[in-house]
């Protein structure tokens, strides 16, 4: 599920959580909870990847005005309970923020709109890349992904403490005594992304976490987390998240 507008709270048996705008939210095959919704301006992409559905299901006594609904991929990973070894997707996991959802979500939805020969095929290859993405940039957040090479280490973790500064493959290199490219290359290697990626992945996921948790203005932020100004700051969050700051804030106070 990928939530563009509102804020979306779902409960399991064992669990609440709240899925905001720009965020991804990912539940294991055959789990059953209930979504509430209470904002008639929601909109969000609900893709199932564990059941195939007939391309005339209708949703409209489930769902409301606004949702898109994915049907019908066919993607089985393994068998329940343990979905693959990607472990985000063995329990209810929110994603606050993920590079350019928004914009792999409109593909996948145009692709299955026009329903051109080879659709299912293009959709399930398209669904794979988002779940391998997601998963990689779990890792480097979680630092599984670099944990084992000692020389990006340090690097990864310089980058996390000071990436609201001006940090680019130059000045890391000096601060480490490598080259500009080898800094590249292995900040690369252990997160899949180049060095301005993660770090606006980095100062995109601060943000959020700001917008939800403190009153600071969108300027105040930007200030503190080295964007050049707030109008950086909503044009870098909206691309990212495909929402705007003032969105998430609105729904993170009214949910």
């Amino acid at each position: 599920m990928y939530v563009t507008e509102g804020a979306v709270k779902l409960k399991t048996e064992d669990t609440e959580l709240i899925c905001r705008a720009g965020s991804l939210l990912f539940l294991p095959p055959e789990l059953i909870y209930t979504t509430l919704l209470d904002s008639p301006t929601v909109r969000l992409y609900h893709l199932f990847y564990d059941l195939c559905l007939p391309r005339d299901w209708s949703e409209a006594a489930t769902f409301p005005p606004g949702g898109v609904f994915l049907t019908g991929l066919d993607v089985k990973v393994s068998a329940h309970p343990y979905v693959c070894d990607m472990e985000f997707l063995n329990r209810p996991t929110v994603i606050s923020t993920f590079m350019h959802a928004s914009d792999r979500f409109e593909r996948m939805l145009r692709e299955y709109t026009e329903n051109r020969p080879y659709c299912r095929l293009k959709l399930n290859a398209m669904l794979g890349e988002l779940l391998a993405e997601v998963a990689r940039a779990q890792d480097s957040i979680t630092k599984t992904s670099h944990a084992q090479n000692p020389v990006s280490k340090p690097i990864i973790e310089y980058i996390r403490q000071n990436y609201t500064g001006k940090i680019t493959c130059r000045s890391i290199g000096e601060r480490f005594h490598y080259h500009p490219n080898y800094v590249s290359y292995l900040v690369k290697q252990a997160t899949g992304m180049t060095v301005r990626e993660y770090i606006t992945l980095l100062r995109v996921a601060e943000v959020s976490r700001l917008l939800d948790e403190t009153d600071m203005s969108i300027t105040e932020i930007a200030q503190s987390l080295g964007f050049y100004d707030s109008s950086h700051l909503c044009n870098v969050y909206y691309k990212t998240t495909g929402c705007t700051p003032r969105g998430r804030r609105h729904y993170s106070v009214n949910i």
